[in-house]
C-alpha cells in the first residue's frame, strides 16, 4: 500500500512540475532550452533588408534616370508623409502595368528628408507598389531645380526652398515635358495625359 501511494505522489508531483516549465517557458523558446526565431524578429529583419536595398540617386543620376529615350517617362517624386502621395500611388501603380507594353517609364522616388529607409519601405509595400526603392540623396529644392531642370523641367521655380509632394512630370519620347505639376493626386488626369502621348505617337 505504501509503495502505491509512493508511487501516485510521484505522479502528481511530475505532472506539476510540467504545468510549471510550460507557464514560465518564454515566448519564441522550446522547453529543450533552444530559442526559436518569432514573428516580429522575422519581420524586422526583411524591414532592414528592404531599407538597405533602397538606391540613392545623386542629381545627376535623378537627371539620368528619365532622360532614357526613346521612351515616354513618368516621374513622380512622393514623400512617405503626404497623404497626396499616398492617394496616388495606388493609381500609378496600375498606370505603369496597363502602359508598360506601351513602353512607358514610371519611376517613384522619395524626396522626403524626413523618411528612413524603413519608412519608404513600409511606405510601397502598404500602397501596393511595385516600383524599385529610391530615394534622392540630397533633398534640397535647390538640388530638385538642377536635376529636373536638366531634363527640361521647371516644375519648381528656381529660388523656391520648399516643394510640395508629389511632383509628377511627364516627357515624351523626344524628351520634351509634356505635364508637369505639384501636389497632384488624381491617377485619372495622369492617365490622361499618357493615353495622349501614346495617342499622337510622342
Amino acid at each position: 500500500m505504501q509503495r502505491v501511494l509512493l508511487a501516485v505522489i510521484l505522479v502528481l508531483v511530475t505532472l506539476v512540475g510540467v504545468q510549471r516549465l510550460r507557464r514560465t517557458t518564454p515566448a519564441g523558446r522550446s522547453g529543450s532550452g533552444e530559442t526559436t526565431p518569432s514573428a516580429a524578429t522575422v519581420s524586422e529583419g526583411t524591414a532592414s533588408a528592404e531599407a538597405a536595398a533602397i538606391e540613392r540617386l545623386t542629381p545627376n543620376q535623378l537627371t539620368a534616370l528619365v532622360r532614357r529615350y526613346p521612351s515616354p517617362t513618368v516621374l513622380v517624386l512622393y514623400g512617405t508623409h503626404s497623404p497626396l502621395s499616398r492617394e496616388l500611388m495606388p493609381g500609378l501603380e496600375q498606370i505603369a502595368s496597363r502602359h508598360k507594353p506601351d513602353g512607358v517609364l514610371v519611376h517613384a522616388v522619395n524626396v522626403d528628408p524626413d523618411s528612413a529607409g524603413y519608412d519608404i519601405a513600409a511606405f510601397l509595400r502598404t500602397t501596393g507598389a511595385t516600383f524599385p526603392a529610391m530615394r534622392v540623396s540630397d533633398h534640397r529644392a535647390s538640388a530638385l531645380v538642377s536635376a529636373l531642370g536638366s531634363a527640361g523641367s521647371e516644375v519648381i521655380p528656381p529660388g523656391d526652398t520648399t516643394y510640395t509632394t508629389p511632383i509628377v512630370v511627364v516627357w515624351d519620347r523626344s524628351g520634351a515635358v509634356i505635364a508637369q505639376a505639384q501636389g497632384m493626386a488624381s491617377s485619372d488626369e495622369l492617365e490622361r495625359v499618357v493615353s495622349g502621348v501614346l495617342a499622337q505617337g510622342r
